[in-house]
């Protein structure tokens, strides 16, 4: 392995990645105070981009959440054996799997299958479950729809068809609501 740049600010991360084309791009979540994911999202949509591996002292459930919604690889914290962050560049570089076990893989698998709907008060189809889930952990519209491989249109359809189900005004109110029920 080689380091081909280092940058201290988000405004860095796009020429950087344009000059030096790596295979991999190790990344805090948050740099100075701003939020690195929308930022890395891009990174991840670009044509023959590099893998990303977010090395982060946040473990906030919603930062690792996002992180595995716009297609970071693996989401290794700083807490963790230096031996784990080189095994997923590894990875990241030899195209393979991201770990198992990992912040990411655990993630999208709790995105992905939302908490069984235990009572039938609850009024959300299955899929509506899995978006108010999202929601809950914080992802946008878009991210939603990334994650669960559907358009944002649809996306905004689903959190729409919630509000007026759960009959709340946002958001926040619907997550809450999720909590409540322990559906997240």
């Amino acid at each position: 392995m080689e380091l081909v740049g280092r940058v201290s600010d988000a405004a860095e991360i796009f020429s950087a990645i344009s000059r030096t084309r790596p295979g991999v791009v190790v990344s805090e979540s948050r740099l100075r105070g701003s939020d690195l994911l929308g930022s890395l999202a891009e990174i991840c949509q670009l044509s023959h981009s590099p893998a990303v591996v977010v090395f982060s002292a946040f473990d906030d459930l919603s930062h690792i959440a996002r992180a595995a919604a716009i297609g970071v690889h693996e989401y290794i914290l700083k807490s963790s054996p230096l031996a784990e962050l080189m095994a997923a560049i590894d990875a990241a570089a030899n195209h393979s799997e991201s770990d198992e076990n990992g912040l990411i893989a655990t993630a999208r698998g709790r995105m992905r299958r939302p908490k069984q709907q235990a009572r039938t008060d609850v009024p959300l189809t299955r899929r509506e479950l899995q978006v108010l889930q999202h929601v809950a952990m914080g992802l946008s519209t878009r991210e939603i729809g990334s994650s669960l491989t559907i358009s944002i249109e649809t996306a905004k359809e689903h959190v729409q068809n919630i509000l007026r189900k759960l009959d709340v005004n946002d958001r926040t109110q619907a997550a809450v609501w999720a909590v409540r029920k322990n559906l997240v």
